[in-house]
C-alpha cells in the first residue's frame, strides 16, 4: 500500500507490531461523503415560499390599483421560477455521494433521487479537478 514502518528494534517484528500496523493500514481507507445541506424542512420550504408568495402578490396588488396592471404577470412569473427551485430542492434533497479510497481503487458513488450510480477508478490514475463551484474526477492520460 505504500506505508512503511520501521520495526521495534534491529528488525524484530512481534505481534504487537503487526496488530498496530494492520490498524493503521486499515484506517488508510477513506470514506469521506457529501450530503446537501437541507437547511429547511418540507413545511420550513412551504412557508418560506407561502411567506414570499403574500409578500410579492400584495405588491403587485398595489402596484396593479394605481395604474401599473403588467408588474403582475411578472409577478406570477416570478413565484412560479420560485416555485419550481424549492420542487427542485425538494426532490433532491436526499442526494449524496460517497468517494471510497480503498488500496489501489478509487470507488465514486452518486444517489439521485431513486437512482445509484457508481464507478470505479486506478488510484494512481485517478485525479480529481476543482472547476468553478464543482468537483470532477477524471481519468489521467
Amino acid at each position: 500500500m505504500g506505508l512503511r514502518f520501521a520495526g521495534p528494534s534491529k528488525g524484530v517484528r512481534n505481534g504487537v507490531f503487526r496488530a498496530v500496523r494492520n490498524v493503521v493500514e486499515a484506517a488508510a481507507d477513506l470514506t469521506p461523503g457529501a450530503r446537501r445541506n437541507n437547511s429547511l424542512s418540507s413545511v420550513g420550504r412551504f412557508l418560506v415560499l407561502g411567506s414570499l408568495a403574500v409578500v410579492v402578490v400584495a405588491i403587485s396588488l398595489g402596484f396593479a390599483f394605481n395604474g401599473a396592471w403588467l408588474v403582475l404577470p411578472f409577478a406570477g412569473l416570478g413565484l412560479l421560477v420560485a416555485a419550481m427551485e424549492f420542487r427542485y430542492l425538494e426532490r433532491h434533497a436526499g442526494d449524496c455521494d460517497c468517494k471510497t479510497v480503498r488500496g489501489d481503487q478509487v470507488v465514486i458513488k452518486f444517489w439521485d433521487r431513486e437512482s445509484v450510480s457508481s464507478f470505479e477508478l486506478n488510484r494512481y490514475w485517478a485525479q480529481a479537478v476543482f472547476s468553478g463551484s464543482h468537483w470532477a474526477w477524471k481519468a489521467a492520460g
